[in-house]
Formats: C-alpha cells, structure tokens, sequence
C-alpha cells in the first residue's frame, strides 16, 4: 500500500480535514476516488464543531473544500498558465495538485462574493476562477486531499492558509492571466510577422482602454519564457509604439490585424477577458486605414522649432553625426572629450551643453583607452566618476537589426537611465561584412543607427575613417547623405582642427584648433588631450621669456620665483602667490603652457624656461 494510500484509511483524513477545518475551511465529503460529494444537499451542510468533522471524515475518502463566499480556486488547467502563473497570481501559501500538473490549484481568500470565471480557448480551458455557481449560489467545490479518479494522490505544494487579495484585483489578475496563455499558445502562428503582430496587440489593447502598464506586462511574460521569442523585448517596445501612435491620433494596427493573425476567437476572448472597450470592425479598419505619412502646410511646417543642441552649434540632441580623419587625427580624443563635457554638463569652448548620459561603445584600441578619460579628467582637474559608460566587450553590429536589438536589450538591462549620446568607435568595427561603397548596406546600417536613436532618445555618432587622400570619408554617398552633422578631423604637427563639412538645417561653426598636449600619469604611462587654441595663437611666433609682459609677466615670475622645475605648483597654490584674479590668472597661464615655458603633469605646474 502506497503512503498515499495509507493517508485515506484510518485517521489520515480526518486529521487531514480537521487542519482544514481549523482553518476556518468548510471540508467536504467525497467518495473515495470520486469527485462527487456524498449526499443531498451537500452543498448547505456546516460542520460545527472538531467531534462532528472527526465522525464524518473517519472513513476511507476524498476531502474537498467549499467555494464560495470569499473562498475561491484558480484552477490552472493549461501548463501554459502554471508556467506564467507566478507572474500574474499574488503568492499563496496554499497550493496543491496533481503529479502531472503540480501546483495546478491556488486558494485565495477574497472580499465578498464572486460568480466563478471560465477562461476558455480553442475548446481548452486554460484556467478558471472557481468560487459561486454563476447564478450567485453555493455549489461548488474543489478537491484538496485523496486520490484523483485517475488514480493519481493530490499532494500539497504549500499546505498553509489562502492568501488575502480584493476581488477585483483576483478577477484583473486572472483575466491577464488568461490573455497571456492565449498569446503564448497562438506565437508560432506568427512566424516573420512578430513585430507586426506586437504593433497590432498593442494598437488593439490601447483602442480598447487596456491600461499600458497590463499590456506590456502580458506581452511580456507570455514571450520571454522557455524560449518563445528572444526579442521579446522588441515585442514589448513595439506595444508601447502603438500606444503612442493610439495617443496622439496617428496610424496604428490593431483588431482587424490580430484577428486576421490569431482568428476571430481570440479576438472575442482578449475582448471579453479584459473588459476592452468595443470598437466595431469598421471603426478599427478606418483606424489602421490612416495615411502612414502626413502632409503639412506652410505654417505647419514654418512653425516647426529648430532642433535642441546637446552642444550649442556643434551637436543636435537626437541626431545623427559622423567624426572622420585619417589615423593618428585624434579623432577618439575629441570625442571623448565632448562626451564627458555632456556627462558633466560642462560648457564647451563657451558654448552652452545640455547635461546627460552618454554610452561610449569602444570597437578598437581597447587595451589602452582608457587612458583617454583618464588624462581628459586630470587635465580638467575633475575627479571621481563621471558617471559615463563605457562598453568594450564587442562592438555592436549595426546592420544586423537582432545585433542592434542586443545592444538596446543590454542598455535597458543595465539601467543606464535616458541617454544623450551613444558613440560608436568606430564604424568600420560596427560593420563587419558591410560592403562600405554599398548603398544598399550602408542603409542597413543606417536603420541600425536610427532603431537606436528612436529607441533611446540618444543622439548617435559614428567614428570613421577618410579614405587614403583624407579628402572625404570612406564609403557610399548614402552614409552622408543620411547625417545631420559631419566633422573632418585633420592634424598639421602638433595643431588639431576639427572642420564642419554638414550641419543640416544650422549654419557651419567655425573650425576648433587644438594643439596636441601630453600628459603623464604617476605610474609613467601618458596620453593625449586636445587643449583648444585661437587661430591667432597658432599662427602667432611665441614671444621669448622676457618678452613677457601684462598678466602673463606676473604669472610667469610668480611661478619661476616659488616654485622650482622638480616641485611645481597646483593651479590653486600659484595663482595664490601671483595675486591674479581668477579668469585674469588662467587666461594668462593658457598661453604660456601652449608657448611651452609651463609643464603641466599630474595636476601640477612646472617652470621650464626663464
């Protein structure tokens, strides 16, 4: 005799329905093996008292509890809702079912009394809320303790007391439930048409007045599990996409496109279970009828605001840019250097910029880039961390629209919050098999840059290469026909310029001029930082020492008369001797660090001529 078996005869089941009892269940008899209760009127039968269960249940049997009131069941028929039950129904400390379908019933106790929910599909039931009968009285109930007809022994997964939860959040939840098995059964009906399908649901679940929260949740968990569809990211994305067009009035998908995917059974269900509002076939064929594009007026289109500036006159926010030059042009410096300036929201050359995140996506020269942060920061005296990120492990493919879809899947998983800018350094390493004079690949790659810019908000810019003149960038003309900013990076000794050769829609800024300083870390490794010039200082003869004169003679005397070549001075400490104001001191030290009378190394300077 099984130990199931033994828990039927004798005392087992009695004990087994005094717990129950204890619990402030009310037990009901049932034959053994049998799910049908013994007796008439079962259904109004209370036990009063422990002697009473004691002597009913002292014989071989079945336990099962009454449903009603504010005792109920959700009975998870399809192994598609036990899967996704956990990430619908509240936890429960009373659980139990079959071998074959373990944890199939969940008890719940709930604030008044509920008619009992069937969730049926395709001639299955997934699921059901079993409580009252549907005419409102007692009459049902479910079996906890014994053995099943088929032979099976009901066992319990947690034996404790039902979880309280309101009716109506049970009902809500059951009903989302339901929609989720329901899209998780039909997915495969949608093979290639996927993000269609998505757009479609979410244009659907938002004409109906589904609360955007709920049907992100539902797509969601009906796809990311056991493999149904690893862009289940994409798919929710798309939801909130449709959601977005519903709002503002533009075209979207919905109805007319899940029935003709999914058939007109599982549209009549998702309506009913969720409650959607009606909208008839022709309301939502008109919907999807939409134009796709909108034509505007003159004064629409004269109305339009000028785009906002990550960096005034160099970056728009959301944009997309192109920084090109031949090696050795500094190409990762600058741009390393405008990026922390937006990470930090610190002014660039005067210019006004706009505070944010930015992921900077290294494709080359990794082992030693991170010096180039580094020297940028001890050059400025800034310390810590900035906050930027940086991703180095392998850059993203950029014309693979499942690559792209990774790379936004691992920034929405490392919660780096709404970014600014996301740089890719460089292009060619994003472009591993992309024929560059290909019109028809480069416009891949393109879409992969906007899939990125629509999806994060950011502004994306491209580190590439000229070609072997340094004339013009490498590639098809599609790749600068397609940005709204190109800078040609080029070197002439130790002079950097950055040229503005595109700025759609705002006028060209003059070119910047850097010269090329080095600076050196306490452990002897170097870098390079870009520090900004005039063009007059770079076409100007640097003066001798004692040419000096104004700002520029004291601040020179005061570090040569302090401070020797081997100690050197921080900024703080000489413009403390020299007696300068503030912007008179570093305006008259910038010319002498680019005359080469300073050194400037790990945050100190030192005299090297007098």
């Amino acid at each position: 005799m099984t130990a199931g078996a033994a828990s039927l005869n004798g005392t087992g089941q009695a004990n087994r329905a005094l717990e129950l009892f204890a619990r402030g269940l009310d037990p009901v008899l049932c034959a053994e093996g049998e799910k049908t209760p013994i007796g008439n009127g079962w259904q109004d039968i209370r036990y009063a008292s422990e002697g009473e269960v004691a002597e009913a249940f002292a014989g071989p049997c079945n336990i099962g509890i009454l449903l009603g009131d504010n005792v109920v069941d959700i009975d998870l028929d399809h192994a598609f809702a036990r899967r996704l039950a956990p990430h619908f129904l509240p936890p429960t400390e009373l659980k139990h079912g079959r071998p074959n379908s373990p944890g199939s019933h969940r008890w719940y106790r709930i604030d008044g009394a509920t008619p009992t929910k069937k969730y049926q599909f395709d001639k299955l039931m997934l699921l059901e809320l079993r409580a009252n009968r549907t005419d409102g009285g007692r009459g049902l109930q479910t079996i906890i303790s014994g053995r099943h007809p088929s032979g099976e022994y009901y066992q319990m997964e947690a034996d404790g007391d039902p979880a309280e939860v309101t009716n109506a959040e049970l009902n809500k939840q059951c009903a989302d439930l339901a929609a989720a098995t329901l899209l998780r059964m039909c997915w495969s009906k949608v093979q290639g048409e996927r993000h269609d399908a998505a757009l479609a649901i979410g244009g659907m679940f938002a004409r109906g007045g589904l609360d955007q929260s709920r049907a992100e949740k539902i797509i969601e968990h009906a796809l990311r599990h056991d493999g149904v569809d690893e862009e289940w990211g994409d798919r929710k994305r798309a939801v909130a996409d449709s959601y977005r067009a519903v709002a503002k009035g533009d075209r979207a998908t919905g109805t007319p496109t899940v029935a003709r995917m999914f058939g007109d059974e599982a549209v009549r269900c998702l309506r009913d279970w969720l409650g959607l509002a009606q909208v008839t076939d022709q309301e939502a064929e008109e919907e999807e009828s939409k134009p796709r594009f909108r034509i505007l007026t003159d004064s629409e289109i004269e109305s339009r605001e000028p785009p906002e500036m990550l960096v005034d006159d160099i970056m728009p926010a959301g944009g997309l840019g192109l920084l090109y030059g031949l090696p050795g042009a500094l190409k990762s410096f600058w741009m390393v250097a405008i990026a922390l300036h937006i990470q930090t929201g610190r002014q660039y050359l005067g210019r006004r910029v706009r505070q944010g995140n930015i992921l900077y996506t290294i494709g080359e020269g990794v082992s030693q880039f991170g010096r180039r942060p580094a020297a940028f920061k001890a050059w400025n005296g800034i310390e810590g961390d900035t906050g930027a990120s940086w991703l180095t492990d392998t850059p993203v493919q950029l014309a693979d629209p499942a690559d792209t879809r990774a790379y936004l899947r691992t920034i929405e998983s490392a919660g780096l919050g709404e970014l600014s800018l996301v740089v890719m350094d460089t292009l060619a390493r994003s472009a591993v098999g992309v024929e560059e004079n290909s019109a028809t690949d480069m416009g891949k790659l393109i879409a992969g840059c906007d899939l990125i810019r629509r999806e994060t908000g950011a502004a994306v810019w491209l580190i590439h290469h000229s070609n072997k003149l340094g004339q013009r960038e490498r590639g098809s003309s599609a790749l600068t026909g397609a940005m709204d900013t190109i800078i040609k990076a080029s070197v002439d000794g130790d002079v950097v310029t950055l040229k503005a050769e595109k700025q759609k829609d705002l006028g060209p800024f003059d070119d910047l001029l850097f010269r090329k300083k080095v600076v050196e870390f306490d452990t002897g490794a170097t870098s390079l930082v870009l520090d900004p010039v005039s063009r007059d200082e770079v076409t100007a003869k640097p003066p001798s020492p004692d040419k000096l004169d104004g700002n520029r003679r004291i601040a020179f005397d005061a570090l040569t008369e302090h401070f020797d070549s081997e100690t050197g001075a921080t900024a703080s400490e000489w413009r403390a001797v020299s007696t300068l104001a503030e912007r008179s001191f570093f305006s008259a030290i910038k010319p002498l660090k680019l005359w080469g009378f300073v050194r400037f190394q790990n945050r100190r300077y030192f005299p090297i001529g007098a």
